[in-house]
């Protein structure tokens, strides 16, 4: 905040484009920190009983929304400047904010994790108990700067209900442990023939 502001001072007594164009980038720095601040705090304080899966969205919908003002602003300066300093400063605005907008966008509509990160949990959840008989389907999309995992796990048919429920809950803690997943969803089943459970089709691995 200091150095943002001997730059407005310096901007105001040079006049200097290289200068104002210093001032506006420190001014989107402070922007954006704040914005990642308040998202953070939004998120620590979150109540449980209005908000039950938390506000991991907030980071994302708060950059998208700087983002998208960013870019708005750099097509407005390109409308208006006649200065080759500014177009250029207009143009890389551009560029990169909308790149911004795009990643946050993904992380807000559910995208699906890669094929080798699917693939990792596979082998988990596979190798997590010799009773697992065959794993239906395994899910992971983004929820915010997270991931979402559904697994679905075939075990025996006449394996008791503790044991099964045991079996089930241990692939859900390791998933969870894991720093890119904030919820995993740990189906269990005895045969993997039927239709899927949601109406709506997914990818499946």
């Amino acid at each position: 905040m200091v150095l943002f502001a001997a730059k407005v001072y310096a901007s105001i007594r040079s006049g200097s484009l290289a200068i104002i164009a210093s001032t506006l980038d420190s001014l989107l720095d402070l922007l954006s920190g704040f914005i990642l601040w308040f998202t953070a705090f939004s998120k620590k304080t979150s109540n449980p009983y209005r908000y039950p899966i938390g506000k991991r969205r907030m980071q994302p919908l708060g950059i998208l929304v700087f983002a998208s003002v960013m870019a708005t602003l750099g097509l407005q300066i390109i409308l208006e400047s006649t200065r080759s300093l500014f177009y250029d400063l207009a143009i890389y605005t551009i560029r990169t904010w909308s790149m911004t907008v795009l990643e946050n966008v993904h992380s807000l509509v559910g995208q699906s994790a890669s094929p080798e990160y699917l693939q990792k949990l596979t082998y988990l959840c596979w190798n997590h108990h010799k009773a697992v008989r065959h794993i239906d389907t395994v899910r992971a999309y983004t929820f915010g700067s997270h991931y979402f995992v559904e697994v679905d796990i075939v075990l025996p048919c006449d394996m008791p209900l503790q044991e099964a429920h045991d079996i089930g809950e241990a692939p859900q803690e390791k998933l969870e442990s894991l720093p890119e997943i904030e919820r995993a969803f740990v189906h269990l089943d005895y045969e993997f023939t039927h239709q899927p459970e949601h109406a709506r089709s997914h990818d499946t691995l």
